[in-house]
């Protein structure tokens, strides 16, 4: 992924983030104690037909740690929208992992006229969320150790020998880089529950996309968040845990491909 990296300067701040493709634009967004690199094993196919932008969040990864940024879901979703504009993004599906599905969230309640659909990946967002966070959210521990980091990260794999020894060494190195921790925990601190307002007003496609056996946040959250947005259907991936882009990537790969072709889901 590294040929495709590149930067955004918005004020102060840089964002580090890869991108690859044409035509319609597709933003990912990673799960705490995690980087773009989450990515890797997706992009490919979905840049085929989509222009595939994939950030690492403000605090974390190569992105600027802010000593003056507040962490919560309204600013990063303003600040997404200054960096999409620094791009020159005005229209695109949006998806999110995990406390990043809440930040998806909020950029959809807040700027309703550029997001044409939203994805949720194992995602917090909903004050049901709070159950979820309490029995296992994997931000505990030193996070500024690598050997507690990978421990962390593995222990959201259903099948954790999916990823190599090298990916495992890349992915906790991002993770104590730098102030990564320390901004990690201002996340935390800054967004309790993750719980996003006025998601039942969220009109567009909305896919949820959960690993079956996530150990994390309970399946019954895809549920939830059907019954709480309008046009919007659940699929389980087989198998997999919290992070099923890392863990089933084929899997995850041709349901968000059907999602976007405009097979899935359809309106109530």
């Amino acid at each position: 992924m590294e040929k495709l990296k590149k930067e955004a300067k918005i004020g102060r701040y840089k964002i580090s983030y890869y991108q690859k493709g044409k035509g319609k634009a597709l933003l990912l967004l990673h799960s705490l104690l995690n980087t773009a690199y989450s990515f890797r094993n997706i992009y490919e196919p979905l840049s085929v037909k989509y222009k595939v932008i994939m950030p690492d969040l403000l605090g974390c990864g190569e992105s600027t740690k802010p000593d003056d940024f507040d962490f919560t879901l309204k600013s990063f979703a303003e600040h997404i929208k200054l960096f999409l504009d620094q791009i020159k993004v005005k229209k695109l599906t949006i998806g999110g992992v995990s406390g990043s599905g809440a930040i998806a969230l909020k950029f959809a309640t807040m700027y309703p006229e550029m997001v044409e659909k939203l994805v949720l990946i194992d995602a917090l967002g909903m004050e049901a969320g709070r159950a979820g966070a309490a029995r296992g959210l994997p931000v505990r521990g030193n996070v500024n150790d690598k050997d507690m980091v990978l421990r962390l990260y593995l222990s959201q794999f259903n099948n954790p020998s999916v990823v190599s020894a090298e990916e495992r060494d890349k992915i906790a190195e991002l993770a104590v880089s730098d102030s990564v921790p320390e901004c990690t925990h201002k996340i935390l601190q800054a967004n309790a529950d993750f719980a996003v307002d006025g998601i039942e007003k969220i009109e567009v496609p909305t896919l949820v996309i959960w690993g079956e056996k996530d150990p994390v946040l309970p399946k019954i959250m895809a549920e939830n968040f059907v019954n709480k947005i309008p046009n919007s259907q659940y699929v389980m991936i087989p198998e997999a845990g919290h992070l099923p882009h890392e863990e089933s990537p084929e899997d995850f790969n041709t349901v968000l491909l059907d999602f976007l072709k405009g097979n899935l889901p359809k309106s109530k």
